[in-house]
């Protein structure tokens, strides 16, 4: 070689381009890897923090429901049992015993009506009594335990004539009626 000045220039130049490459080579896809492993441990970070929100509020609420149990109970005994709805026929049946009155009673089936949130037993009750214990009747209905809708009610006076027909008074307190409910009902 020429001279030991032209020898460190030769091997500065080779050097800096052999850094140059491994620099390249080595350390840029090295940064990549890092950079995607960073990306990835702050996705799993948040996904971490995600559970551990979810299991926070399955906590509270599994508390929640055992501080609440009995006032849940009471709220899902509002709802009439979708398979066996025989308490409800006997609350009815109490209930016309108590208000003195007599009927019939024609079940539908249940159903989901399009814009109600719970399933749905819609109820016909065919009967008649005096006027005041039919007026109870309906009231024990409407503050009933039974999450229930009163959708129609029909009296008619029951007319009993006395006398002749000159002089005829109606003297009847009877009435006949027709109600039409929707009790909201849960399945089992």
């Amino acid at each position: 070689m020429k001279n030991p000045k032209q020898k460190t220039m030769v091997l500065a130049g080779t050097g800096s381009i052999l850094i140059l490459v491994l620099g390249l080579g080595v350390v840029f896809p090295l940064g990549n890897r890092i950079m995607e492993s960073s990306d990835e441990l702050v996705l799993r970070k948040r996904e971490v923090a995600d559970l551990q929100r979810a299991s926070d509020h399955a906590t509270s609420f599994t508390k929640f429901r055992g501080e609440r149990a009995e006032e849940l109970e009471r709220v899902n005994n509002v709802f009439v049992n979708a398979q066996t709805p025989i308490p409800f026929i006997e609350f009815l049946e109490d209930s016309a015993v108590a208000s003195n009155v007599s009927f019939e009673i024609a079940p539908g089936k249940i159903s989901q009506v399009k814009g109600d949130p719970w399933l749905s037993l819609q109820v016909r009750i065919i009967g008649e009594g005096r006027y005041p214990g039919v007026l109870e009747f309906i009231r024990r209905l409407e503050n009933s335990q039974v999450f229930l809708e009163l959708q129609n009610i029909t009296l008619t006076r029951l007319e009993e004539v006395q006398g002749s027909e000159e002089a005829s008074v109606i003297v009847s307190e009877g009435v006949s009626f027709a109600i039409v409910l929707k009790a909201y009902a849960k399945e089992p």
